[in-house]
C-alpha cells in the first residue's frame, strides 16, 4: 500500500507549513517505507499575471511501496514538463 497526505487552502495565512506537510508524510512510512516524494504549491505559484483567480494552495505528501514498477514509479507523478501534477 501507498499512502498520501496534506490539504488544500484558498486563504494564504491557512496554508500547511512545509515541516508539517513533512511530518504527515513521515507517519506514513509503515505504508510506504521505499519512497517519498511532496509537492507544494503557493497560492501564488498557482496566479496567473492579470487574471483574477479562486486557484488554491496545494501540499501533498507520497509514501511509496515498491511492489511493481520498481524503477519509474517515484510520486508525484507529473506531465513532460512539470505543469501537471
Amino acid at each position: 500500500m501507498c499512502g498520501i497526505a496534506g490539504g488544500v487552502w484558498f486563504r494564504d495565512e491557512q496554508a500547511i507549513d512545509r515541516t508539517v506537510l513533512d511530518r504527515m508524510t513521515d507517519a506514513l512510512t509503515h505504508r510506504g517505507p521505499d519512497d517519498r516524494g511532496i509537492f507544494y504549491a503557493t497560492r501564488e505559484q498557482t496566479r496567473k499575471p492579470g487574471i483574477q483567480s479562486s486557484t488554491p494552495g496545494v501540499g501533498l505528501g507520497f509514501r511509496r511501496l515498491s511492489i511493481i514498477d520498481l524503477a519509474t514509479g517515484h510520486q508525484p507523478l507529473c506531465n513532460e514538463d512539470g505543469t501537471i501534477q
